[in-house]
């Protein structure tokens, strides 16, 4: 039987799981996978399609993955309700509790699947990264309901399986079919480790190395040749040279554009929220294949090491099982630098890759990658091992648009851990290390926010890529449908991390004030079109830094002035955004919001904002 595995993700965590259902599922000789992202796979599609997975996480605030909008987009018009009758289908849903909109994207597909006409071969499978061993609490149960549904009862006729719950469901419950005593005959431990996680994805894994299993991602993404045409760091400035410093996850923050020849149509339809999906690049791969990999290394495995092999990503939980059990079967071997103390690293290794309490503190706690767990354990892998992660496209929001360059805030990741080297990101060190000039791959995806009438946007840091094209557009005499513009722009300080400073100074005299929240205020105009921006800048250390201010040379002189008449006591210590937003005018806040910038502004924000008002209302948001 054929079963296509369908995916969103925005990291690439639901593709390593779809990998992992790919391999339970054909170990049964019968079943065949095919994995795609889910713009990839036409909606009509499944009208001639038996059964179906789908696996997805949630980004934002409870939006789908960018590979998945096209398709939710589509499967959301009136016109497919009632046509997949003959469809079933499951549902993975990849997400984190201590979110309000815990696995909303794979909640709304899975009800919007039962609209359509769909009937789930088994519960909803909602992973939760708060649980004792991850997502992998939820998938141990799971998988084998799954199995069962798409083996032994046979797709095509799932009476019998199970109970209904009320809503027409059909559920594979553990105390069903698949009973407590069933589940725990598969749920074994791993080689009799103590608190270690199962049989089921240890067999999958033992599956793939045994069989030379190879999984062929279908992806829609249709990536475009873009020329670097500039790079300029645009924080941190004065007298401060690394905002890691500052508790920062990045050391700086640059401004980069590209050239994209785009059809003139597309050009047309460029909207203030679009993004631009980057493919980075292992700028090390040579060094990595001369240390970590042994075997005949053709053309081909080295462009698989540049362009597709994600070594330096975070490795999830299963794939160390993989590298262990790699030691067996030959995919993995010690380093032939490596003398002695064989067994004691096998053995450790045994326990990380078994025991997720212990994988948690040694990958997980410090953001261990994959090259560095090799690097640590004495490893080298075979050119063809499959358990090296995907290269993942990185999105980021267009802070401007003018003709065919396109530019993008670019944060260079810095994160401490308690490991002694930061960590840092892969495509943030390929976009600062690129040559001027050099052709980068990108993709333009489409913007999916609506901005009408009176718009209030709320920012932190580099979150202010949306409101700043928002801005160029409005000021520059687009977005018709925009009656005004009000910009509140959160950051560290005055001295080192106001962004984009130079377009964003004041041109008209403004004003501060300080009660329990300080902020400046000002408008910016646009010089042809005549349109004013209101903006409201909340520095959140401006109590350190008023002593300061007087000497910055980087800050225009009325600031400064209206800055001095502050009085540094009455400034809190933190004067985050919020504070200022608890003391505006229920008319200035009655506005279509946008929220762009860390996810805690949707945490923090909305109720203050909806207490003001005294209504419930609808806040986008572009969030991380």
């Amino acid at each position: 039987m054929y079963l296509p595995i369908l995916f969103g993700s925005q990291g690439g965590r639901s593709k390593e799981i779809g990998d992992l259902v790919k391999l339970e599922l054909e170990r049964d000789g019968e079943t065949r996978c095919e994995i795609f992202e889910m713009n990839a796979f036409p909606v009509g599609q499944l009208e001639k399609t038996q059964a179906a997975v789908f696996i997805c996480s949630t980004t934002g605030d409870g939006a789908a993955p960018y590979n998945m909008q096209r398709f939710w987009n589509e499967l959301k018009r009136k016109t497919w309700n009632n046509r997949f009758s003959s469809l079933k289908f499951a549902v993975v849903g990849l997400g984190d509790t201590s979110y309000e909109r815990y696995n909303y994207a794979a909640k709304r597909l899975y009800n919007r699947m039962k609209q359509v006409g769909g009937v789930p071969m088994c519960r909803r499978c909602d992973c939760d990264d708060m649980d004792e061993c991850g997502v992998y609490t939820a998938l141990e149960t799971w998988l084998p309901l799954l199995r069962y549904a798409v083996g032994e009862a046979g797709v095509g006729g799932m009476g019998g399986v199970g109970g209904g719950n009320g809503n027409g469901d059909i559920i594979c419950g553990i105390d069903g079919i698949c009973g407590r005593d069933n589940v725990d005959g598969v749920i074994g431990s791993i080689g009799g480790v103590d608190g270690s996680i199962d049989g089921t994805i240890a067999g999958c894994i033992s599956y793939a190395n045994h069989t030379h299993a190879h999984t062929t991602t279908h992806t829609h993404t249709t990536t475009t040749p873009a020329t670097l045409v500039s790079r300029r760091k645009i924080a941190p400035y004065g007298d401060v040279a690394d905002l890691s410093e500052k508790d920062a996850g990045y050391s700086e923050v640059l401004d980069i554009v590209f050239q994209i020849d785009r059809k003139e149509d597309e050009e047309e339809k460029f909207l203030p929220g679009a993004v631009l999906s980057v493919r980075p690049e292992n700028v090390d791969f040579k060094n990595f294949i001369e240390e970590f990999v042994f075997g005949e290394i053709d053309d081909n495995l080295l462009v698989k090491f540049r362009k597709h092999a994600d070594y330096q990503r975070v490795p999830m939980f299963h794939t160390l099982r993989q590298i262990y059990t790699g030691l067996e079967t030959g995919e993995v071997r010690f380093s032939q630098n490596l003398s002695t103390g064989h067994e004691m690293y096998k053995n450790r290794l045994r326990e990380v890759s078994a025991v997720y309490e212990e994988y948690y503190a040694y990958v997980i706690k410090q953001q261990r990658t994959l090259k560095e767990v090799l690097r640590d354990f004495h490893l080298q892998i075979s050119a063809k091992i499959r358990a090296v992660p995907e290269i993942f496209p990185r999105y980021y929001t267009i802070s401007q648009r003018q003709g065919t360059l396109y530019s993008i805030t670019v944060g260079i990741v810095k994160r401490k851990t308690g490991l002694k080297t930061p960590r840092k990101g892969l495509c943030s060190e390929y976009l600062k290390g690129a040559r001027i000039g050099s052709v980068v791959e990108v993709g333009v995806m489409p913007s999916l926010i609506q901005l009408e009438q009176d718009v209030l946007m709320v920012c932190t840091g580099t979150g202010v890529s949306l409101p700043r094209c928002v801005v160029n557009e409005y000021l520059s005499g687009k977005m018709r449908g925009v009656s005004s513009l009000h910009l509140i722009f959160g950051f560290r300080s005055l001295l080192y991390d106001f962004l984009y400073r130079d377009e964003l100074m004041p041109e008209d005299a403004c004003k501060a004030w300080a009660e329990n929240g300080a902020a400046i205020e000002y408008c910016v105009r646009g010089k042809e079109s005549g349109r004013r921006v209101l903006v409201t800048l909340v520095p959140s250390r401006l109590r350190e830094d008023l002593p300061l201010l007087k000497n910055a040379t980087d800050i225009a002189g009325d600031l400064i002035s209206n800055i001095e008449n502050i009085r540094a006591e009455s400034v809190p210590e933190k004067n985050y955004v919020q504070n200022t937003i608890k003391h505006m005018k229920k008319e200035d806040l009655d506005k279509n919001i946008v929220i762009s910038g860390n996810y805690r502004l949707m945490k923090v924000l909305p109720p203050i904002i909806e207490k003001i008002l005294g209504k419930k209302i609808e806040i986008q948001s572009e969030s991380w």
